[in-house]
């Protein structure tokens, strides 16, 4: 339970920062003038949006168990410190 909630929150806070950051760019960008950069930026935001965070489903069971076992140890050192 704890393993997911964690997970949905840093998804759902990682994506908004993101966004937040390329709009910030793209403020950048236009009030400096450049324009031949922002089009390339603009491309390669819809192409990572296309692609999105696909990734194979070998290395997503491995990740999935390398995160539960680092969160385990994690909230067990907390616990052994109260």
């Amino acid at each position: 339970m704890i393993c997911t909630v964690i997970s949905f929150t840093c998804r759902s806070s990682m994506g908004s920062a993101v966004e937040r950051t390329d709009e910030h760019v793209r403020e950048y960008l236009i009030y400096r003038g450049f324009t031949h950069t922002l089009k390339h930026l603009d491309n390669d935001i819809k192409a990572d949006k296309e692609k999105g965070f696909r990734v194979q489903s070998e290395n997503m069971n491995e990740y999935i168990t390398v995160r539960g076992t680092f969160l385990t140890v994690l909230v067990l050192n907390l616990l052994k410190d109260v």
